[in-house]
């Protein structure tokens, strides 16, 4: 795989802080400053999130996609309090089977090219989920806190994909498969960078709501602890200590 070749096709943006990683990778932000973001330690704010139902996508999930269009349908003609958490479940649910179909793809392949394909079809699941999970964040309702650690272990399973591929058997020069792993590696480093950025804001939001562990399923608190800790031992969080 030719030099850097891997990064470019994942087009996965380099620069974090200047440019802003909410304006780069999602739709809403997680952590980083920006219009409508909350930072750390901060509730998100701005304009109440207004669903928007795009044109039929091309989806695995044709029941969650429909579930999730009348939900936003339904929040467009009534905006109470209780049409805003049907559409944000809704979409959850959907984001959840993109996510589970991003899962069961397999990026590895005989040849170098196919290899390519693979990781284009995969990353184009997981910006289906991605942006999901994000809509359901932009929704900022308590109960669907988990959603941003759900964006979390996305980004994880993407990195987990990259670490277990192997050199395609048509890339016989050892310094091009030794190219290919560091290529591979870098990147799955920066989406463990992501999925920590993540976890972190799940965790604060979750922390400045007046009960965390009633917000939706709070068996994802502890989990999102656990995963925070193997990618950042140092890394210490309120909600994480004993």
């Amino acid at each position: 795989m030719g030099r850097k070749r891997a990064l470019q096709l994942l087009e996965y943006p380099r620069r974090r802080a200047a440019s802003g990683i909410c304006a780069t990778l999602f739709v809403v932000c997680l952590v980083a400053t920006g219009a409508g973001c909350g930072g750390r330690g901060q509730p998100p704010h701005g304009p109440v999130y207004r669903p928007v139902n795009s044109p039929e996508a091309d989806t695995p999930c044709t029941e969650t996609w429909l579930a999730a269009k009348r939900a936003r349908e339904a929040l467009l003609e009534r905006s109470d309090a209780q049409a805003r958490l049907a559409a944000a479940r809704a979409v959850f649910e959907q984001a959840e089977c993109e996510r589970h179909h991003f899962d069961e793809q397999s990026i590895a392949a005989a040849t170098e090219v196919a290899t390519l394909d693979n990781i284009r079809a995969a990353r184009a699941q997981y910006h289906n989920a991605r942006n999901l999970f994000a809509e359901v964040i932009a929704y900022r309702e308590v109960a669907m806190l988990r959603a941003q650690a759900r964006l979390g272990d996305l980004h994880l399973a993407f990195a987990t994909k990259l670490r277990r591929l192997v050199p395609p058997a048509d890339i016989a020069d050892p310094a091009e498969k030794a190219l290919f792993r560091a290529e591979l590696a870098e990147l799955a480093d920066q989406f463990d960078h992501e999925a920590m950025l993540a976890y972190t804001a799940a965790l604060d939001n979750a922390a400045l709501v007046q009960s965390p562990h009633s917000a939706g399923d709070s068996g994802w608190i502890p989990q999102t602890c656990q995963k925070l800790a193997r990618i950042e031992p140092a890394l210490r969080h309120s909600l994480c200590t004993p």
